[in-house]
């Protein structure tokens, strides 16, 4: 085997010209590798079996091979461990392979398919994780962190993510999510500084793109190849606070006994959407919470009557939301006419949109801030202000306590006494 020398003491290379007949799946003309050795001995052995490894992969790729990058290297993989080897890249295994790992790999190949001689080889490099798959990628590795999610929930998820990789897709391109450098991440905030001068977006939505788009580049750089990074470190744009993000509105007990449980009240809206929004006003619950609700969860006959929020068809927005609420007033009343739940709706999107357009349109909402979701601040408001130990309070809200938190937690009786002296 020719081996070439670079220099009078310098290591040798394989310098050979592609033959003609592999011009179809081999675009360059010539090979030169090194073969990071100083032995002429060494270099010879290495260059004869780097040679036959180039020779196999090009047999191989010429016996023709379609479909997709990501599927074609799986299989090599597949093909190659059932042959007991390790699958390596062909780079990898001519350069860093030990000769006798290589000989065995070729003795084999003698006697087996392209297929075989393919995965052997190293005949497919793993495919570049780009922006444009980097979606998938990362759903595939987080697959189990989303088992509980409802159907509405997987949506807001995919979307979430989407909208991030198409953002930096425009600002940036469909580049190689582990070649990606601090430079590019620094482009993608320029353009979404850009956006934000031009009134386009906030720097809350900026930054959520910013987070959404990291986490899901750390997580794959992490679990695929082993790998940290903090290119994203620092790129998120200082937001002012305001007095609506720091303060949710929320509607007086006036209002909402003039417009939502006074006779008559919402009568032309479906009595599903009319219902569930009736059964917020006393038991302050999320809208995906009791729209999740069925009968194994709605507990009219009880001594308490009460309702469980439970994880089940969907996930919980955390551990503190599971809890049980009792049940009086008006929202008593709304659960009785449905003892089953509110069917109509599988979405919290759909009924707010509903409730949403249906007030807007006959210019019920006191203020333009205000919001179907208001409501559950009100009955927030309506314990602070009846003096509720703000334990039972965070509770009933589903929130998290302050400090430690220790035994059992409110008893339900408890809990309905409070509820008594607040429910409308």
């Amino acid at each position: 085997m020719a081996v070439y020398r670079r220099g009078k003491t310098g290591i040798f290379w394989l310098i050979k010209r592609v033959p003609a007949r592999y011009g179809s799946v081999e675009p360059r003309a010539r090979i030169q590798q090194s073969l990071r050795t100083e032995s002429r001995g060494v270099a010879e052995r290495k260059g004869a079996a780097a040679w036959e490894l180039y020779l196999a992969r090009w047999d191989a790729l010429k016996a023709g091979r379609d479909g997709d990058a990501a599927e074609l290297h799986a299989q090599l993989v597949r093909i190659c461990e059932s042959s007991g080897f390790e699958y390596k890249p062909a780079a990898e295994l001519a350069l860093d392979a030990p000769l006798r790992d290589i000989l065995a790999r070729i003795d084999v190949v003698e006697s087996n398919s392209p297929e075989t001689a393919m995965a052997l080889l190293g005949g497919s490099d793993a495919p570049a994780i780009t922006a444009s798959t980097l979606f998938s990628t990362y759903a595939d590795l987080t697959r189990a962190e989303h088992i509980g999610k409802s159907s509405d929930q997987r949506r807001k998820w995919k979307n979430d993510r989407q909208r991030a990789i198409a953002s930096f897709m425009t600002a940036v391109g469909d580049i190689d999510i582990a070649s990606m450098t601090r430079s590019d991440v620094m482009r993608f905030r320029l353009w979404l500084s850009a956006r934000i001068e031009a009134g386009e977006i906030g720097p809350y939505s900026a930054n959520r793109e910013i987070y959404t788009l990291g986490a899901m580049c750390k997580a794959v750089l992490r679990l695929k190849l082993g790998r940290e990074t903090e290119i994203f470190k620092a790129m998120l744009f200082p937001e002012k606070k305001t007095k609506r993000r720091n303060r949710q509105v929320s509607f007086s007990t006036a209002w909402i006994g003039e417009n939502i449980t006074a006779p008559d009240s919402l009568a032309e809206l479906n009595t599903d959407a009319r219902d569930c929004w009736i059964a917020m006003v006393n038991t302050g619950a999320r809208p995906s919470e009791l729209l999740s609700l069925t009968a194994e969860t709605i507990h009219l006959e009880d001594e308490t009557p009460h309702i469980s929020i439970e994880a089940g068809a969907r996930q919980l927005k955390s551990v503190n939301a599971e809890r049980k609420i009792p049940l009086a007033g008006a929202s008593l009343a709304a659960f009785q006419r449905h003892p089953q739940g509110f069917s109509r709706y599988s979405s919290a999107n759909g009924w707010s949109a509903t409730v949403r357009k249906y007030c807007r349109d006959r210019a019920l909402f006191p203020t333009s801030e205000h919001v179907p979701y208001s409501l559950r601040h009100s009955f927030n408001d309506r314990l602070q202000n009846a003096g509720c130990p703000d334990s039972i309070r965070r509770e009933l809200m589903g929130h998290a306590p302050e400090g430690t938190s220790y035994g059992e937690g409110v008893w339900l009786e408890t809990a309905a006494e409070w509820i008594a002296k607040i429910s409308i």
